[in-house]
């Protein structure tokens, strides 16, 4: 089996889960809210406005005080993680191992899963934003790529005087959050082989939550908070810093688990 027969593998296997049906209700809840919070003079919430909503997150910190747990920001990013936790150790348990027998190594096995990872949160943000749409759709706002000053003003708590670029709002919106999706899913997928799913994944968290708690660049959780870019709030994060730590931590988790699991004893994993 060619590597690229081994991806089409994963791609099918993942993708047909039913759990995928449970996706729309992470953004509609976020949608909703942010369609609650507009005053009747004002105009309804656009697509990007939406999308810049689900991952508002929190402003940074001025003490401990003031930290309250942002749920709906929460719940998308810990949701993508929870559907994706069990993919490659259920996979390695069943009949992953037979198809590896058939793959060149176990690197390209490896790789494959990786790959997946990444388009996993590519679906994930895709069903949000297809979510995102309709909902705008319905309720009569503008679907454009372009964020309205007076509803940001209102939904993110920012005093910005002018709107969005398109490339703008794209990059702090859709693929910075996409970029910490795929980073954390690759991380909680690696540190699978070495400790237990549900470890893995309150690990995962406490990375989220430490986000929230500390404003710094380098904490990949801060590329998902679009009320800390410095295109919104001058003086935060400037985009660029954000997007390679977001590779950074993908490419690290992809490196420490390619290291892994070419080292591991396969069999114990029989019949778990």
């Amino acid at each position: 089996m060619n590597w690229f027969k081994l991806l089409h593998h994963d791609l099918r296997k993942g993708f047909l889960r039913k759990r995928y049906l449970t996706v729309p209700l992470f953004f509609a809840a976020s949608c909703l809210v942010c369609g609650l919070q507009m005053p009747g003079d004002i105009s309804t919430p656009g697509f990007m406005d939406r999308m810049l909503f689900c991952f508002k997150g929190l402003p940074p910190l001025t003490g401990p005080q003031d930290f309250q747990l942002p749920v709906l920001w929460f719940l998308i990013l810990a949701g993508c993680l929870f559907l994706n936790l069990d993919y490659l150790l259920d996979d390695l348990t069943q009949e992953g191992q037979q198809v590896m027998i058939r793959t060149v190594s176990r690197r390209g096995w490896y790789l494959s899963k990786c790959v997946w990872g990444l388009f996993s949160c590519g679906l994930f943000l895709m069903i949000g934003m297809l979510t995102c749409f309709i909902i705008t759709l319905i309720c009569g706002g503008k679907l454009s790529m372009t964020n309205d000053v007076l509803v940001s003003q209102i939904s993110l708590g920012v005093w910005t005087q002018r709107p969005l670029k398109a490339t703008e709002a794209v990059l702090i919106g859709i693929v910075l959050p996409y970029l910490t999706l795929a980073g954390f899913q690759q991380l909680q997928m690696t540190l699978c082989l070495y400790l237990k799913p549900i470890l893995s994944f309150l690990i995962c968290i406490c990375g989220l939550v430490s986000a929230l708690l500390f404003s710094f660049f380098w904490l990949p959780g801060n590329g998902a908070i679009t009320v800390r870019s410095d295109l919104l709030m001058p003086g935060l994060h400037r985009p660029l810093p954000l997007l390679i730590t977001g590779l950074c931590l993908w490419t690290v988790g992809v490196i420490a688990g390619m290291i892994r699991f070419s080292r591991m004893d396969l069999l114990r994993y029989e019949g778990e």
